[in-house]
């Protein structure tokens, strides 16, 4: 077999894997569809997620940074909506689409920093939506 097309396959199922343990872009779509548009959204600490752009652990996968902008619900779907809709450059090349399997994190541009997004919490009372992260191993 290619060597390539190994290496492919092996990254393929590895996305695969994570992608049964992290939160995924579509089902963070389908979240903020459900979601009021007005409803805040912010990590487990209370910071708010930023841009979104390739992560350097998996440039497969994407990664929001942190932000001290708030963001709502409304704004970060047109955000989601044209990451669907998007091809993204790895942190050293390559190009990487983006899917509704795409696997999230939490992490800085150029950072691998091991913070998975896992899943969403969302508070009526406070009219906010909370996007769970956890340190992988």
């Amino acid at each position: 077999m290619d060597p390539q097309k190994m290496l492919d396959a092996m990254m393929e199922q590895a996305r695969v894997t994570r992608a049964q343990y992290h939160l995924t872009l579509g089902q963070l779509k389908e979240t903020l569809e459900r979601t009021p548009k007005k409803a805040l959204v912010e990590f487990s600490d209370g910071v708010y997620p930023g841009n979104l752009d390739s992560y350097r652990g998996y440039y497969t996968d994407l990664a929001f940074d942190d932000s001290a902008e708030a963001i709502t619900a409304g704004d970060l779907l047109k955000v989601v909506k044209q990451a669907l809709k998007t091809t993204f450059t790895g942190y050293k090349g390559g190009d990487y689409p983006a899917s509704h399997d795409t696997v999230l994190w939490r992490s800085e541009y150029g950072s691998a920093s091991r913070v998975c997004i896992v899943n969403t919490h969302y508070d009526n009372f406070e009219n906010r939506l909370t996007l769970i992260t956890k340190v992988t191993d």
